[in-house]
């Protein structure tokens, strides 16, 4: 697993519409799973919000499932 914050996301091609989530989010892309953060958060925010999409990884929750909350890249 890979964490990112969102502004270095930005830097290599994804612009921030891309995530529906202010804080966190977690993607998929073939098997590969990455964790995107907003890095303006204050600290503790930031740390529940990526401990927040990392149980949903532990969980093996379906990122298709739903609306898709969670896209591939």
């Amino acid at each position: 697993m890979e964490l990112h914050s969102f502004d270095w996301a930005e830097k290599h091609g994804f612009q921030r519409v891309y995530f529906k989530s202010e804080s966190a989010e977690l993607y998929e892309k073939n098997g590969r799973y990455t964790v995107f953060y907003d890095e303006t958060k204050p600290p503790a925010h930031s740390k529940f919000s990526i401990l927040h999409e990392f149980f949903h990884y532990e969980s093996n929750h379906d990122l298709n499932a739903g609306e898709k909350k969670y896209r591939t890249l």
